[in-house]
């Protein structure tokens, strides 16, 4: 099982014994922090197949599979902790916490697992109060994170919009929910206009700052269900559930209209599709939408074209070039 490489990044630098186990209790990764409290060597570990890591360990609560924390968080789809976990093989105490790891459809691909020591804390009442609290507010903290690690495995790094594989995923969840429903779809494709001539001119840093300004103008002008997201350099693209092609006319048309009020130092092309005229797929309507958009663009830039079935386009204008925009 390949990990994305934030959890992978996660379990090596965590302090405690950290793993993550496939659905068949399996390691697929664990720390050095995991290697010392086993004393097994990391080849013994890797490919263990058997739930190694609750048979190393002999925990009272992974008896059985009711009581297996792994399990629990497969099947359940959320944290479970348990607190005072003996190991039975080699007398010692855990606080364990087990979080379900899930793919952007929601789905548990792998669960991480955390062994805190509390062996020595237990002696002294007082000082395990002061660790159980101490262990609340990590494990907050390392839910914010899972869930920071979840968003930034779907967002574009630079502009906050969703990335190339997040579109991937979502368009097509997107496009069968409107085949359930019959109800239409729109596919715009943006292409900032001259954008490279933005770069030589004004360097690299002036270029991110009107990727991310593009970005928060097509984010406002989205409607709430809408997918945003940034699927090539200087290309984005806005998804449209129930857009019909006058919707996506009309909301291409407010796009043009806040770049022109943002002051944005170029313009935007763009070109659209709908389904189910122009196609079925996400590669159908992405093909016909980039057709649009190669012509809008060989029309002189800064509209956006609709292509219905290939047989018409319709324009949404920005009205020429900006003034004091690159030529």
């Amino acid at each position: 099982m390949d990990l994305p490489q934030e959890v992978v990044t996660l379990v090596q630098d965590a302090l405690d014994p950290t793993v993550v186990v496939d659905r068949n209790l399996g390691l697929v990764a664990f720390n050095r922090g995991f290697v010392e409290a086993t004393g097994l060597r990391p080849r013994e570990l890797k490919g263990n197949t058997t739930g190694l890591c609750h048979k190393v360990f002999g925990l009272t609560c992974c008896a059985d599979e009711a009581g297996c924390l792994a399990l629990r968080a497969f099947d359940n789809g959320r944290m479970f902790r348990e607190v005072e976990v003996l190991a039975t093989l080699k007398n010692l105490r855990f606080i364990v916490s087990a979080f379900p790891l899930k793919n952007p459809s929601g789905e548990v691909y792998a669960v991480f697992e955390q062994y805190r020591d509390v062996t020595a804390e237990n002696r002294v009442q007082e000082e395990y109060k002061r660790l159980y609290e101490s262990e609340q507010a990590r494990s907050r903290a390392l839910d914010a994170e899972l869930s920071l690690v979840a968003e930034v495995a779907r967002t574009d790094a630079l502009t906050g919009v969703a990335n190339r594989r997040s579109y991937d995923t979502q368009i097509g969840l997107m496009l069968e929910t409107a085949k359930h429903r019959r109800s239409p779809l729109s596919l715009v494709i943006f292409d900032l206009d001259f954008f490279k001539r933005v770069n030589d001119q004004f360097g690299h840093p002036e270029g991110d700052l009107l990727l991310q300004a593009f970005a928060g103008v097509l984010k406002v002008s989205a409607r709430d269900d809408d997918l945003v997201a940034r699927v090539g350099g200087e290309e984005f693209v806005l998804v449209l559930p129930g857009a019909g092609p006058a919707d996506a006319l009309m909301v291409a048309s407010r796009v043009q209209e806040k770049m022109r009020q943002a002051g944005l130092r170029t313009t935007a092309s763009g070109g659209i599709a709908c389904f189910p005229d122009d196609g079925l797929t996400p590669a159908d309507l992405y093909r016909v939408a980039d057709q649009a958009l190669y012509a809008a663009k060989h029309a002189g830039r800064n509209r956006v074209l609709l292509s219905t079935a290939g047989l018409e386009l319709h324009e949404s204008s920005g009205g020429g070039e900006q003034s004091g925009s690159t030529p």
